[in-house]
């Protein structure tokens, strides 16, 4: 349930309300890693993924999901290391809201 505030107000007065909104900011992508004998991306399912200068952690979901919430605006680097390679996406959020989606973490080449 949202936060309530009680105004009281008179006519003729002037009053000033000042409302705080939290801006919500998300980043979101995929860990993919190419699967020479397929010969395409496959998804890294149980993949700790880390953001920094944080100390947040997630893992990903069986599709190579990762998703970080509620995050202050700035500059950040997500990080994943996969068969010891360390693949990092530089990330910024500003001010206002932001999803920023399709941070993929691809590791390996075609």
């Amino acid at each position: 349930m949202p936060a309530q505030a009680h105004v009281n107000l008179r006519a003729g007065t002037p009053t000033k309300i000042e409302l705080r909104v939290r801006a919500l900011r998300s980043v979101s992508g995929r860990v993919l890693l190419y699967d020479r004998a397929l010969g395409q991306y496959v998804p890294v399912a149980a993949t700790q993924v880390s953001l920094g200068p944080t100390s947040r952690t997630t893992l990903t979901d069986h599709d190579g999901r990762y998703l970080f919430r509620e995050l202050p605006s700035g500059t950040f680097t997500v990080s994943v290391r996969v068969n010891g390679q360390v693949i990092n996406q530089i990330v910024s959020l500003p001010e206002e809201p932001s999803q920023q989606t399709n941070i993929n973490l691809i590791v390996g080449n075609r």
